[in-house]
């Protein structure tokens, strides 16, 4: 496979993310056409963690809330603690992109 394929990306270790889960894992799958925004795949957490479980859904950024979003896959159905994993990884990688860019110092200012 090669990056953007559906199932391409490395899975975000839970001692990386504010959102360790046991049952859900996210695994970046690349960018938005911008360049702008990630992507990430939600599955299940297996217990190798280098394999992707059931494939649950895509968090992607939706332009009209100004946030990152879950868009789940047609049929998929979800527990509270499972929501709420999930909800907070959204909320972490809102936070992350709406920082602040670092300041640029303009030509001639020391």
């Amino acid at each position: 496979m090669k990056p953007g394929d559906r199932f391409a990306g490395t899975m975000v270790s839970p001692e990386k993310t504010a959102v360790p889960d046991r049952w859900i894992a996210f695994w970046r799958a690349g960018s938005s056409p911008s360049g702008k925004t990630q992507i990430w795949d939600v599955c299940t957490r297996m217990e190798t963690v280098s394999i992707r479980g059931v494939h649950l859904g895509v968090i992607r950024w939706a332009a009209h809330w100004r946030k990152y979003s879950f868009f789940p896959n047609g049929g998929s159905w979800y527990e509270a603690d499972c929501l709420r994993a999930i909800a907070a990884f959204c909320e972490q990688l809102t936070r992350e992109h709406q920082k602040p860019a670092p300041a640029v110092d303009k030509e001639g200012d020391l």
